[in-house]
C-alpha cells in the first residue's frame, strides 16, 4: 500500500501545526470612532485567518475528492483516504489530490518550517510514539533528532512518524482511527 494518505495527513497537521506555533498578530491603528469610552471593534490576526483558512480546508479536500470517487474524510489536522489508495490507483490518487488543490486555490506549496519548529514536532512526535508503543505496535526507532529536523525543513513532510505503523497496516482504518484517537498529535 502506497504512503500517499499519511503524508497528505501529515501535511495537513504540519500546516495547522504551524500555523498554530508562527502566529502572527494584527493591530489596528484607527481612530475609535465610537466615543471615547467606547471599545474598539474586535480585529481578526493573522493566526486567526490562517487558522480559519486551514480549518476548512481539509473539508473542501473531501468534498472535492469525494465528488471524483474518492472514499475520503476529514481527520484531525487533515483529511485522508478512509480504506487505503491501492497501489495501482496511487497516480490517479495524486492526480485527482493535485487536481482538487488546484480547484481550491490550495496549491500554495508546503509551509516553511524552521528548525525549532521541526526540533518540537520532533519532540512530539518522540511521545507519541510511546503512546503507540503501548498500543502494542512496533515503532521503529526515529532518526537522530538533527537528521529528522534536517530532512523536515527540507521538505515538510517527516520522514519519521509513528502513526506510519497504521498505515502500513492492510486494510488498517480500523488501526488508524484507534492510533490517532487514543494518541492525538494535537
Amino acid at each position: 500500500m502506497a504512503k500517499r494518505p499519511s503524508a497528505v495527513l501529515m501535511s495537513g497537521a504540519v500546516a495547522l501545526w504551524v500555523a498554530a506555533t508562527v502566529g502572527c498578530g494584527g493591530t489596528t491603528d484607527a481612530p475609535d470612532e465610537t466615543g471615547p469610552d467606547a471599545s474598539p471593534p474586535p480585529v481578526a490576526t493573522g493566526e486567526q485567518v490562517a487558522s480559519d483558512a486551514a480549518e476548512q480546508r481539509p473539508a473542501e479536500m473531501v468534498r472535492c475528492m469525494t465528488d471524483k470517487g474518492w472514499h475520503v474524510e476529514v481527520r484531525d489536522g487533515g483529511w485522508g483516504d478512509v480504506d487505503g489508495v491501492p497501489e495501482a490507483q496511487v497516480d490517479q490518487w495524486d492526480a485527482d489530490a493535485d487536481a482538487c488543490r488546484t480547484e481550491l486555490g490550495h496549491d500554495t506549496g508546503p509551509p516553511v518550517i524552521t528548525p525549532e519548529e521541526a526540533g518540537e514536532m520532533y519532540d512530539l512526535l518522540v511521545e507519541v510514539a510511546e503512546c503507540v508503543r503501548d498500543l502494542g505496535y512496533h515503532v521503529p526507532e526515529p532518526p537522530s533528532r538533527q537528521s529528522f529536523v534536517e530532512d523536515l525543513v527540507a521538505c515538510p513532510i517527516p520522514s519519521w512518524h509513528p502513526y506510519d505503523v497504521a498505515y502500513d497496516r492492510v486494510g488498517s482504518a480500523g488501526d488508524i482511527r484507534r492510533v490517532e484517537a487514543t494518541c492525538p498529535i494535537f
